[in-house]
């Protein structure tokens, strides 16, 4: 619904409120942050009002971004959560020093094979 009527400082400050869980989200920082985003050329102001559009440029940003939350950042953190199997769990218990390779083993992952005789051999 944003994305046809624009978005105000209220209807910011509503959804980053809601975002924050509860935490006041000030008219004062959601001024800030529409001029930071207009800055950037994310957002247009809509002539005549104090509503703002996405560009196409906020709009690929936002859309990316989304699928990297989705997609990345919430299963990573996730991982490890009760919510998680055990095995899966266990399976992301790594230490930040562990090569990728032994860490991929580790997790039942296939690796890339080293050279073209292992190819010949799948």
């Amino acid at each position: 619904m944003l994305a046809v009527t624009g978005i105000t400082n209220k209807s910011l400050r509503a959804l980053m409120t809601g975002l924050l869980g509860g935490t006041p989200y000030t008219m004062n920082q959601a001024s800030y942050d529409l001029a930071r985003l207009r800055t950037n050329g994310l957002i247009t102001r809509v002539p005549g009002k104090n509503r703002y559009r996405l560009t196409s440029d906020g709009l690929r940003f936002a859309i990316f971004y989304t699928k990297v939350h989705d997609r990345l950042l919430r299963p990573l953190l996730a991982a490890d959560q009760p919510p998680a199997p055990p095995p899966i769990r266990k399976r992301c218990r790594t230490s930040i020093f562990t090569s990728p390779k032994q860490w991929a083993r580790r997790a039942s992952w296939q690796t890339q094979p080293e050279n073209s005789r292992q190819l010949l051999k799948l």
